[in-house]
């Protein structure tokens, strides 16, 4: 009978660029980010540019603007480079998204109020990415 060989490779820690990626992002909010209000709580997001959608209403259809808003997907409160305050708060616990991002929440940016229509976060990413509209239309 022959012999087997058993070759044992060791075991590499789960990869993840989250370590990479948080602080690029938050670096780049820093330079271009603008200030958002949650609540009672600050923090410096990422902003499209506005769209227009067709939105289909008792008139008809009209045009509602939609933007998209990226936060941070930081555990803790941040500091931006130049002393601002990047995040007040977590915006991510115990692996979630905290609940003052979910769909139909409200929260002001450049002081108008949008409201949320859809979330995106994948784990160990360094984005919480939301849809919002004008609150106002």
């Amino acid at each position: 009978m022959g012999a087997f060989l058993y070759l044992q490779f060791p075991t590499l820690p789960p990869m993840s660029i989250y370590d990479t990626f948080l602080p690029d992002f938050q670096s780049l909010l820093a330079d271009i980010g603008v200030p958002a209000t949650v609540g009672a709580n600050l923090f410096l997001v990422g902003l499209s540019r506005p769209m227009n959608t067709p939105k289909f209403d008792s008139g008809g259809f009209v045009d509602q603007k939609m933007w998209t808003v990226r936060f941070a997907a930081a555990t803790a409160p941040w500091t931006a480079s130049d002393g601002r305050v990047g995040g007040q708060v977590a915006t991510i616990v115990s692996g979630v998204p905290i609940a003052a991002l979910g769909e139909g929440k409200k929260f002001t940016v450049n002081g108008q109020v949008l409201r949320i229509k859809g979330q995106s976060y994948k784990q160990t990413s360094a984005v919480i990415e939301l849809e919002c509209v004008d609150d106002n239309q």
